[in-house]
């Protein structure tokens, strides 16, 4: 079995109704691409009762980022802290 990690995803704009903190935590190996974590949320996320929102569709939409860089879905996620963005102004 591979090692995991804890990964902690910093919320925003829709996606804090989520957590009172503003943030989820995902068990991860650390090889994931933004990609796969994107589809992990996508399940976690989904997991929760009344969602006034498509949370596929605006996984998809959103982005993945560092401090420093907004992650491309082929890029490895591998760091510890993550911020899921969604898209602002409609799109």
């Amino acid at each position: 079995m591979s090692p995991t990690k804890e990964i902690q995803i910093k919320l925003f704009g829709a996606f804090r109704e989520f957590s009172a903190d503003g943030t989820l935590v995902l068990t991860v190996t650390g090889q994931e691409s933004a990609y796969e974590v994107k589809n992990l949320l996508t399940q976690k996320l989904s997991e929760k009762e009344k969602v006034k929102f498509d949370v596929k569709a605006l996984v998809a939409k959103s982005v993945l980022a560092t401090d420093s860089k907004v992650l491309d879905d082929a890029d490895l996620a591998g760091h510890l802290n993550l911020s899921l963005l969604p898209p602002v102004c409609g799109g």
